[in-house]
């Protein structure tokens, strides 16, 4: 887990999970409901363009710098990975660019990229992050209390299916309190769910 960065893909869910629940929580703590729902609003709406469009610029570059076979070194390395991961130089202009408009597609729908394998994370963070503003919406108007146990009970959810964060290939071998499914995010917002004084509002208004 150290060696292949699963465990930084696993923080960094939490903290994206965090922060797309702190604003939230706080504003609702606060009475401030319809603060609340507009917050959420405007982060759902901002945080596809965020992930999609520097990941795709991203790809563009690497793109660029295949087709003048700046990979061809790193694929007769002696490292098994380096040979994996380097993007190939098609013939063709036509190819390279249908090859490049496939793998941004399929970095969106089945979590691989050729030049650029390491996105196969984005999905499951972005996927993670809408699941909390659907979570925060419908438990807006929630006690502190009801809404940690609601993300309590996601969370183990998620840890039992053991889906999502767990898509990267060979790792639905091992199960982890924070690796499985999206549990990193309910994990965050197990944290921002922490009740800061004893007096709460009604259960819902």
């Amino acid at each position: 887990m150290l060696i292949q960065g699963r465990i930084g893909v696993a923080i960094f869910s939490m903290v994206t999970g965090y922060v797309c629940a702190l604003k939230p929580i706080r504003l609702s703590r606060q009475g401030n409901r319809e603060a609340a729902l507009k917050s959420l609003s405007k982060s759902a709406i901002r945080r596809v363009p965020r992930f999609v469009l520097p990941t795709t610029v991203a790809t563009l570059l690497i793109w660029l710098v295949a087709q003048f076979n700046a990979f061809n070194v790193a694929k007769h390395s002696g490292s098994d990975w380096t040979v994996r991961t380097s993007p190939p130089s098609l013939p063709t202009l036509w190819q390279s660019l249908n090859d490049l408009w496939i793998n941004i597609i399929k970095t969106w729908t089945e979590n691989y990229n050729s030049y650029d394998p390491n996105q196969w994370t984005l999905m499951p963070l972005l996927k993670g992050s809408m699941l909390v503003y659907i979570f925060m919406i419908v438990t807006t108007c929630l006690r502190p209390a009801y809404r940690m146990l609601a993300a309590m009970t996601m969370w183990w959810y998620y840890y039992l299916d053991n889906d999502g964060m767990s898509c990267a290939p060979g790792a639905r071998s091992s199960r982890s309190l924070l690796t499985g499914d999206n549990s990193p995010f309910w994990y965050a917002v197990l944290l921002g769910c922490l009740p800061r004084r004893l007096s709460k509002p009604p259960l819902c208004k």
